[in-house]
């Protein structure tokens, strides 16, 4: 098969290793570079323009508007968009000249957002390997810049397996992948860093920031770190036990899962709010937690919003999920993992969008914030039963495939020959069975 890959700077070093796997089984690879920084060592070779930004007059743009909301290089970096044409155009190109049977990316840059939606007009299946939160050690291949996942191993587990992986996550006793603490690989990363700064020397400025940029980016937050922490809390007060509480847990910003599929919510600071001047009308509390590892969602504008209303709590970075979700009585999140965390240990959770996970059992879904009160008031919150959450995780096993796929920068084990045979394998077996199944 005709297949192209879509480089993703680091993470084309796992692509790369898969990518070999799939030329030595007699397919045909093909590469959209962004960065020829991060050129991979074998296929065909497919390059973007970077070094041009001249602009040019879009015939069809409709898409754009959203994009410019996903997109990192101008949502943080403070890029813009006048290469959006000019590399749509080249991408389509490439597609029509490749004409794939396959595409394979993340959905994080705008690059890849804009090969997403040259597939989709191209009827081509772009599928985004996306690692599983529950259960832990497998990932899903996404369908373009949605949450449906596409094919999966078809592998069943247990009964006795089910009740215990449910356990360990009702009890928090199973800690996921990129949660766990990691050597520095200071290597590494100093190297990825050389890399970057080479790419943005070289010309690429659409998603690499400017040294300059990237400093002040990181002086600020830890600027809102620091603010955040001072008027924050190390635990929920105990006066306020007997009011209604609901934990708005943050994501950490860029991120795909929240700027991409969040979307239209992924303005945290909007979100947090809306959400708390809803609560304060019948004497609600917002308990916001920060990501532990948070980044830019941590910002001017949500330290003056949590300043300035009264109802919201703020807990400190070195608060844990385990110790506060006892005493909240509701969840409200966009994407995030806690969604299946609550359904699993029957917590009442709201998820604010609509895409695949707000369907999930258990989970009470609006699409404004001002709609939670639909929630609380009216108590249309229900916890999955004990049947729906072990139907949702068998079916996510099944869904899923053997292996794990994050940041081999940061995850350099990752690399090893078991794991790279394990997701080889599996992008195998999707091309195999996506036609039959659709």
């Amino acid at each position: 098969m005709k297949i192209i890959f879509v480089e993703n700077r680091a993470l084309t070093r796992l692509w790369s290793e898969i990518s070999d796997q799939l030329i030595s089984a007699g397919h045909e690879v093909h590469w959209i570079v962004q960065n020829r920084l991060y050129k991979p060592k074998a296929g065909f070779f497919h390059y973007l323009n970077i070094r041009s930004n001249t602009s040019k007059k879009c015939e069809n743009s409709e898409k754009y508007p959203f994009l410019k909301k996903s997109d990192r290089g101008i949502y943080y970096n403070g890029g813009n968009d006048k290469h959006y044409c000019k590399h749509d155009d080249r991408i389509n190109e490439i597609l029509k000249e490749v004409r794939p049977d396959f595409i394979f990316g993340e959905c994080t840059q705008y690059h890849e957002l804009l090969t997403i939606y040259n597939a989709k007009r191209l009827s081509i299946p772009y599928l985004t390997p996306f690692p599983s939160r529950y259960p832990i050690n497998r990932f899903f291949f996404y369908l373009y810049d949605t949450f449906e996942p596409v094919c999966g191993s078809r592998e069943q587990i247990k009964g006795d397996d089910i009740e215990k992986m449910i356990a360990d996550i009702s009890t928090r006793s199973v800690v996921l992948p990129y949660m766990k603490k990691k050597d520095s690989h200071l290597l590494l990363r100093l190297g990825d860093m050389f890399r970057l700064f080479l790419g943005w020397i070289n010309g690429e400025r659409h998603i690499t920031p400017s040294p300059f940029k990237r400093i002040l980016n990181n002086r600020l937050h830890l600027k809102n770190y620091n603010l955040w922490e001072a008027l924050s809390k190390k635990e929920i007060p105990v006066n306020i036990n007997n009011i209604k509480k609901v934990l708005y847990p943050m994501q950490m910003q860029p991120e795909s899962n929240i700027d991409v599929y969040g979307q239209p919510w992924n303005d945290q600071s909007e979100i947090i709010k809306r959400i708390a001047q809803s609560l304060k009308k019948y004497g609600y509390i917002l308990v916001v937690k920060p990501n532990p590892k948070s980044k830019y969602e941590l910002n001017k504008s949500l330290i003056s919003i949590v300043k300035n209303n009264s109802n919201i709590i703020a807990l400190s970075h070195s608060v844990s999920m385990s110790s506060v979700i006892g005493q909240v009585d509701t969840v409200l999140t966009v994407t995030g993992t806690i969604l299946l965390e609550c359904i699993f240990s029957k917590k009442r959770v709201i998820c604010l969008g609509d895409h695949l996970m707000s369907k999930y059992p258990g989970v009470a879904q609006i699409n404004k914030p001002e709609d939670i009160l639909r929630c609380l008031v009216e108590d249309e919150c229900n916890t999955a039963t004990n049947q729906e959450s072990k139907q949702l995780l068998s079916e996510l096993y099944e869904q899923s495939y053997n292996g794990n796929i994050f940041d081999p920068i940061s995850n350099p084990e990752l690399m090893n020959q078991e794991n790279i045979k394990a997701l080889s394998e599996a992008f195998e077996g999707v091309m195999k069975d996506y036609f039959s199944i659709k």
